[in-house]
């Protein structure tokens, strides 16, 4: 008789984009979902900024079912701090809402993980990134090559 063990799913940290919400990132991230379902559980969560619905959406409201996206817009950091908007292309002095929604993947990850990864889209992406290149950063110019998480 052999015995074998069996290896515990790995855990993903899911970090939406600009104007979606961890429903909408769960159901676009559905094929990879369904593809890779015995080896991973998938932990969505949402950014902690409201984002107001797009003119095209309100003036289209008469469409009996609203595309999950536009349900509960939500963002991880504004670009123009007055419009409370974001643009990628936008060079801004200030990112209203960042340092909030830096803490807000750091509670998660302390809260919900421990995490074999992050599954980052667009604006969520860039958001993950930040820590990682901050600490590389940090650890490369003080000669520190301890092998940090940025995430802590």
């Amino acid at each position: 008789m052999s015995a074998f063990t069996v290896a515990a799913p790995l855990r993903v940290l899911c970090v939406h984009g600009y104007r979606q919400n961890s429903d909408s990132f769960r159901d676009k991230t559905g094929a990879l979902r369904k593809l890779l379902k015995k080896h991973v559980e998938w932990v969505y969560i949402n950014a902690p900024h409201s984002v107001s619905q797009r003119m095209d959406v309100l003036q289209g409201q008469e469409q009996k079912e609203v595309a999950k996206d536009e349900e509960d817009p939500r963002g991880w950091w504004f670009s123009d701090v007055q419009a409370r908007s974001f643009d990628a292309g936008q060079v801004c002095e200030a990112s209203l809402g960042l340092e909030e929604s830096l803490e807000a993947v750091k509670k998660a990850v302390r809260e919900l993980g421990p995490f074999d990864g992050i599954l980052g889209f667009s604006q969520g992406a860039a958001l993950v990134a930040m820590p990682l290149h901050i600490d590389r950063h940090t650890r490369n110019s003080s000669g520190d090559s301890s092998a940090r998480e940025g995430l802590d």
